[in-house]
């Protein structure tokens, strides 16, 4: 099964990071940033979003899993420098590695019958367990978001700005119940919060606690706020 790396972004035409070491990746983009993103990312396969496509990160995964018509693919953020390989010394995938990966992963799920399949949240190698390569329930990661055929899934307006990952996930165990994910690999996340453009375009306090809210009213006590220094955290207990 072939793979599509898709990249959702937005105002961020010049730190396209995965463009570094994934050139292939499809960028999908608002329409009316499309322009920049060609001039700064010249060759790049860059795609703009309908302009009746709301605003948000949420609208535009929705957009790209349920209306692009690009079939098997995993939205990765832009701003990622790499994957890698999970060990005692990790080590980063190349372009053409991450491909493979990503095309073995979704075979791995189509033929179990799933629908989502991600991989490791983080590459710090205690998270990472040896004799439990695979695990088959849980939140996949946001960076590495994988959407095979029938998903199902449809994202909510509420999320569409923000908490959309974590929405995702838990429509995805409500749904389906299962996900694959390959916990030999993770992605290197920059530090949140300080990268302009993207979702920091939404976030504020009163934005995160009111996505935060909407989670606990979809989800019941599957979902547990915490106060953070942004406001209201939400941690999953997905309960299988």
């Amino acid at each position: 099964m072939r793979v599509r790396i898709v990249v959702p972004s937005a105002w961020r035409p010049t730190a396209q990071a995965v463009l570094q070491w994934f050139p292939e990746a499809t960028v999908v983009v608002p329409h009316d940033q499309r322009e920049d993103y060609v001039r700064v990312n010249p060759g790049a396969d860059i795609i703009a979003l309908p302009k009746s496509c709301p605003a948000g990160l949420g609208a535009s995964r929705d957009w790209i899993a349920n209306e692009s018509g690009i079939g098997c693919h995993i939205q990765i953020d832009d701003d990622i420098p790499a994957f890698v390989v999970m060990s005692v010394k990790t080590r980063k995938l190349t372009g053409a590695e991450f491909q493979a990966v990503c095309d073995s992963t979704a075979s791995a799920a189509e033929d179990g019958g799933y629908k989502m399949f991600s991989f490791n949240h983080s590459p710090n190698p205690m998270n990472f367990e040896p004799v439990c390569p695979f695990k088959l329930t849980g939140e996949g990661t946001s960076t590495g978001m994988g959407f095979l055929p029938g998903h199902g899934i449809r994202i909510k307006p509420a999320y569409w700005k923000l908490h959309e990952d974590r929405f995702v996930w838990l429509m995805n165990a409500y749904l389906n119940r299962v996900i694959f994910r390959d916990m030999r690999y993770a992605p290197i996340q920059p530090g949140c919060w300080t990268n302009p453009g993207g979702v920091s375009a939404h976030r504020n306090r009163e934005a995160m606690d009111a996505a935060a809210r909407e989670l606990v009213k979809d989800f019941g006590d599957t979902v547990e706020l915490t106060a953070g220094d942004h406001g209201l955290s939400p941690k999953v207990k997905i309960p299988f």
